[in-house]
């Protein structure tokens, strides 16, 4: 009877779990890098009630249109991939694929707004901006738009790329980072 308890309580806490659980990788804290050390991230949605738990933000081919979001595939991996960039002082969202910026917290330009990150207190997911406006949201047909109402459309992990894996680490090593927190 103990171990049928047992093996319920364990299921249980994996359903808990992957309801919960990044899809792209482990969350970790957005940091700064540079060019020469890039730290590239996949910026993974949280969001369960609208389905879009694991999509991640994704450009679009030219600039002006808004950002989108999707499950990230072998099709879409390098523009799914972001970093943070200090240009001259002012910190950026920048897409490793088309080198466009974030710009108006959900649109994509080819020069950046500031960049900003809040991450939720005792949490592992952040809500995210850039240029002042209001944080970016998951939106309906797969388009990013900006919203203050809480949300959890709102909430985005930053999942670091398998690639940048020994770049991150070297950054926490030597404590030469920014940090947001």
């Amino acid at each position: 009877m103990k171990k049928i308890l047992l093996s319920v309580v364990l299921l249980l806490c994996g359903i808990t779990m992957q309801l919960f659980a990044q899809v792209n990788g482990i969350a970790a804290r957005p940091l700064v890098s540079t060019a020469a050390k890039p730290v590239y991230y996949y910026i993974e949605n949280r969001s369960a009630s609208a389905g879009f738990t694991g999509n991640v933000l994704l450009p679009r081919a030219t600039t002006g249109g808004k950002l989108r979001h999707a499950l990230k595939t072998t099709l879409n991996n390098d523009s799914a991939m972001w970093q943070l960039v200090n240009e001259s002082g002012t910190v950026k969202l920048k897409n490793k694929l088309t080198g466009y910026y974030m710009s108006g917290s959900h649109t994509c330009a080819s020069a950046g707004d500031v960049f900003e990150v809040n991450k939720y207190e005792g949490l592992t997911y952040y809500k995210i901006r850039s240029g002042r406006q209001s944080p970016t949201l998951a939106h309906n047909n797969n388009l990013c738009d900006r919203q203050t109402a809480e949300s959890d459309k709102l909430h985005w992990y930053f999942i670091v790329a398998p690639e940048s894996d020994a770049n991150y680490q070297e950054l926490i090593a030597t404590n030469s980072y920014r940090d947001w927190e």
